[in-house]
């Protein structure tokens, strides 16, 4: 069973999900909760933090009047940045960060309330994109087969495989092959290379 947080009315909470990983949900109401309608002037915040290198998606629904929202923000170190603002009757909520740390933000005038916000907050991985670039070779050619974009340069995300052509120039055989992701140096001799097969090396996100 999900654990329930509500939006507070004023003020700020603080839920910390830093030691759950991908996949773990939460469930967000307003500070009436899944049963009742909400108040007239409510300012309330409700900050939620996950581990480095994940994000959230806030999912479900807002039943509200017009002039009471739902925003989402980024926070960052110098000012949050909005992501999502959401409003009006039986309307759908699908939001997610660019960072591991979001507030939620409910807030009403002094009219009309409805039954408000019931939301799911999902834990997800944050893909981070990498350039492939095929630099120095000698003796031969190396080409990117998968992903593609030309055979010396393309982009991969973590946990994608990438496979690599080799053709040693006629006198040359393949001795090794180097990836290097931002400072790492992965050595490839070859004893660990399949000649005259599609070179396949699992390259992960090494920041986890």
């Amino acid at each position: 069973i999900a654990k329930e947080y509500r939006i507070p009315g004023s003020g700020t909470q603080y839920v910390d999900l830093r030691t759950h990983s991908p996949g773990y949900h939460i469930m967000v109401y307003d500070h009436a909760g899944p049963n009742g309608n909400y108040a007239n002037g409510l300012n309330g915040e409700l900050r939620i933090t996950c581990a480095e290198g994940y994000k959230l998606n806030i999912r479900g629904t807002i039943d509200s009047e017009g002039c009471d929202y739902l925003r989402v923000y980024d926070v960052k170190e110098t000012s949050d940045v909005e992501c999502g603002v959401v409003s009006g009757t039986n309307t759908t909520v699908n939001i997610t960060s660019k960072t591991n740390d979001v507030l939620l933000r409910f807030s009403s005038d002094g009219s009309v309330v409805y039954s408000g916000l019931a939301l799911t907050v999902t834990i997800q991985r944050q893909l981070t994109t990498y350039d492939l670039v095929v630099n120095e070779v000698e003796g031969g050619t190396l080409s990117i087969q998968q992903p593609t974009i030309d055979a010396r340069h393309s982009t991969a995300n973590p946990e994608d495989t990438i496979r690599l052509s080799a053709t040693p120039a006629p006198g040359y055989v393949l001795h090794h092959i180097e990836v290097k992701p931002d400072t790492t140096v992965l050595t490839l001799y070859e004893d660990e290379i399949e000649i005259g097969r599609a070179v396949q090396q699992e390259c992960r996100d090494r920041s986890r």
